[in-house]
């Protein structure tokens, strides 16, 4: 592969894996305002949007209620989430539909509400076991290979002193994120096959 064709090859990966994830994004940031709008005003079920004059996102111009009836627009509604949702973008956001008669956005708040999870792209991790040497592991993140992977192997099984056992936690814990630690942490410290340990003793 050329550094041409591996630049073109990463400029997709993680093209995806933004696109992705700016979806997310706006689709928590549409639950997020008609929450609010909701809070604000009762009965709010629709909430009309217009291209700002600030930038290529969308703005708060009007409150619905379900029979398409304005209501009172609340002069204290934070519309930050608003800012979040791009023009070119908004048909990525569950809810929001273009209005052809004004040539409005409108999200509605029962269409929203469900969206509260990110879509998270798939991982897949593909171990080839060497009996004679060190494991491959190939990961990819949405389809592609990811850069770099960290690979964790817990295995009490194996046979261990409870000193190199307690060594290999710190070790893996060292770099490990956040997240990744408080399981390699939970891990380590009641593993299956806790008996094979000499000198263990579990959730020290």
């Amino acid at each position: 592969m050329t550094d041409l064709e591996r630049l073109d090859e990463l400029c997709r990966q993680w093209g995806a894996v933004h696109d992705r994830a700016l979806a997310g994004h706006m689709n928590a940031a549409a639950h997020l305002l008609a929450e609010r709008a909701r809070a604000l005003v009762p009965g709010a079920a629709v909430l009309v949007l217009e291209d700002s004059d600030q930038g290529d996102w969308l703005t708060l111009v009007e409150v619905e209620d379900a029979a398409g009836n304005a209501l009172p627009e609340p002069s204290d509604l934070d519309q930050g989430e608003a800012s979040c949702l791009y023009q070119a973008l908004a048909d990525s956001v569950a809810g929001i539909t273009f209005r052809t008669r004004d040539r409005r956005y409108t999200t509605q708040y029962e269409l929203t509400i469900g969206q509260t999870e990110a879509p998270a792209p798939p991982v897949e991790v593909i171990v080839v076991r060497d009996p004679d040497a060190s494991d491959d592991v190939s990961v990819l993140l949405d389809g592609y290979p990811a850069p770099e992977a960290s690979v964790v192997c817990i295995d009490a099984g194996a046979g261990w002193d409870v000193a190199d056992w307690e060594a290999a936690r710190d070790e893996a814990l060292a770099g490990a994120s956040p997240a990744a630690a408080r399981l390699i942490a939970a891990a380590f410290n009641n593993p299956p096959g806790a008996r094979y340990i000499t000198g263990f003793q579990p959730g020290e």
